[in-house]
């Protein structure tokens, strides 16, 4: 997995008549005074961009770089890393498996309506009838040895690999992911991070919740200050919802001890909850 435990931001004007400020960010896993170096070369070098007009692409996964996300909580046992748990960009929570695969994908899925909850009370599931649903029955019938958590999301479905840990940098991996139709950005990202991530908390603006205020790396006390005063508008407002609802476990029923570690994370943090978010 790829975190890194110090960032610093930087900012420098471009060498230009009327040119404009710009700032980039700087990570090191050593010292703060290494990331702020590095903040003030990688600002340095957006200038010159900017000088010539060249600029370089934006999302961080398309060129390598490691997301800017604060680090929450890491979770570890006898055999070594098995998650992080850290805030997006816009406050949510995300975890972060070293190798159990979870797979985003983009299928919306039918409205939540009385039919849907009747079928609850009387013991049915909530996927009756969605073509997404059966497609990922099928590639599991399919597939020799493959143990899935299916999951439904505000806007598709997310799978779970129980059987076996995955190497989000293999071949096998990326196959796997493809097979599925997982969403290229995703699978992107999970190569450059090193690991699969999962969001576990509801999207702010499904709630009725502002966005964040600041952002990670804070540049000074009162701006982290106001970013905590967020964070438990955050959680008020967030109840009742939920990032994500098993619909059902599928083929193999052998999970695998590292895997039965990150289900209860992810579990117990995204299923909790009502309307998915």
């Amino acid at each position: 997995m790829r975190f890194e435990p110090f960032w610093a931001r930087a900012t420098t004007k471009i060498a230009a008549p009327g040119g404009d400020s710009v700032t980039a960010y700087g990570h090191s896993s050593r010292s703060l005074e290494e990331a702020q170096r590095n903040a003030a070369e990688a600002a340095r070098r957006l200038a010159e961009h900017g000088a010539t007009g060249d600029w370089p692409e934006r999302y961080a996964y398309e060129d390598g770089r490691p997301v800017r996300e604060e680090v929450v909580e890491e979770i570890t046992d006898a055999t070594g890393p098995l998650a992080v748990l850290t805030r997006n960009s816009y406050g949510s929570l995300v975890v972060n498996a070293a190798d159990a695969m979870f797979i985003d994908i983009d299928a919306p899925g039918p409205g939540v309506s009385l039919f849907k909850a009747i079928g609850r009370m009387f013991g049915r599931g909530s996927s009756g009838g969605d073509p997404a649903v059966e497609r990922v029955r099928r590639i599991v019938d399919e597939t020799r040895g493959l143990g899935l958590r299916l999951y439904r999301t505000a806007k598709g479905l997310r799978g779970l690999v129980t059987n076996t840990p995955m190497n989000p940098e293999a071949e096998r991996a990326t196959a796997m992911l493809a097979r599925f139709d997982a969403d290229p950005q995703y699978v992107r990202l999970c190569r450059v991070q090193k690991c699969f991530r999962a969001r576990v908390s509801p999207k702010p603006w499904r709630c009725d919740c502002r966005r964040p205020p600041t952002r990670y790396p804070w540049d000074s006390s009162a701006q982290e200050s106001a970013y905590r005063e967020w964070e438990l508008e955050y959680h008020e407002r967030t109840q009742g919802f939920a990032a994500c609802e098993l619909i059902e476990t599928l083929g193999e029923r052998t999970v695998h001890p590292r895997i039965q570690r990150v289900i209860e994370l992810h579990d117990g943090l995204a299923c909790v909850g009502g309307t998915l978010a």
